[in-house]
């Protein structure tokens, strides 16, 4: 018996078409098998009551990033489960389509028993697209999450326009949501957070700013509610000087804000001049100090350590 997530095979255009437009609107409609106004079968299921032991430790379709109950379990032990979890057959047992949370809520109560609507007869590729279009109607579904789905269907095959198409979102979103899935994995952990948004994100990634900076840069955009244009902005002027190794912001040419006149791996000179009629330099004042300030802290931490 296998766990965890596994990769299925490459999709062909019938499965594309129906993966999740139009295909999986009627998946979750009626418990008996009936014929959509396309002339299309809807895929059997029915709410039924099963035993948690009978359900699989599968993680094949979960697509959060955290199975965190949060207050679910008091909601369900104050209301009851409202809302059953999405399962299939699978080696005598039952695989979890959707509802991961709802069945670790479940577990976490104590319970021996668990409301699940079972769909008999879905092959893995309606599966996948079950599992997408039920987690994206969720309100609480992370842009991170979003783009972890982005992967897993252009990973079976999807164009990106298919995609688009899929997830009602744009190109131009689809692919920021890819580029995203490469950023460090500080930005990313602000972005499922809701710290960053996914234009935010995509900058960060797409600029490959220095690591060193990015604490510094995601504080500002936290503290100072920047937008994304004075993103781009901040991130215009935080550039990295090769020539004298500095890991600080620095200006325009000519008067610079913030200049850094020496710096080796233990030691550095840092003066900025501010003036009031210069107020677009400010976002690059504020960035140079908390980056200084994140250097002299981890120093501190470093002595800390040896001591």
């Amino acid at each position: 018996m296998s766990t965890g997530k596994r990769k299925f095979g490459p999709m062909n255009r019938d499965d594309v078409s129906n993966l999740m437009s139009r295909g999986f609107n009627m998946l979750v409609g009626n418990e008996k098998a009936s014929q959509s106004s396309d002339g299309r079968t809807e895929a059997p299921s029915q709410i039924v009551t099963l035993l948690i032991s009978d359900i699989l430790e599968d993680t094949t379709f979960q697509y959060r990033l955290t199975t965190a109950v949060g207050s679910l379990a008091q909601d369900i032990q104050t209301r009851g489960q409202t809302t059953p979890i999405f399962v299939r057959p699978q080696n005598g047992q039952y695989q979890i389509i959707s509802g991961f949370r709802r069945f670790a809520a479940t577990k976490e109560l104590g319970r021996d028993k668990i409301l699940a609507r079972v769909f008999s007869d879905l092959n893995d590729y309606q599966a996948v697209g079950l599992a997408i279009s039920e987690n994206l109607q969720r309100e609480d579904f992370s842009d991170l999450e979003k783009a972890q789905v982005a992967l897993r269907m252009r990973d079976l095959g999807l164009s990106m326009q298919e995609i688009a198409t899929n997830i009602n979102r744009s190109v131009r979103t689809v692919q920021q949501y890819l580029s995203v899935l490469e950023a460090s994995t500080i930005v990313k952990t602000a972005l499922h957070e809701s710290k960053i948004s996914l234009s935010m994100a995509f900058e960060l990634a797409r600029e490959n700013v220095n690591p060193k900076h990015l604490g510094a840069i995601l504080k500002s955009i936290e503290h100072d509610n920047l937008s994304v244009r004075s993103l781009k902005r901040l991130l215009a002027k935080t550039t990295v000087n090769e020539s004298s190794d500095s890991s600080l912001p620095h200006g325009r040419a000519g008067f610079q804000p913030v200049r850094l006149i020496s710096k080796n791996e233990a030691d550095f000179d840092l003066t900025v001049k501010f003036r009031r009629s210069r107020s677009s330099d400010i976002e690059t004042i504020i960035s140079a100090l908390r980056t200084a300030l994140a250097e002299v802290e981890q120093l501190e931490k470093d002595l800390a350590i040896q001591s």
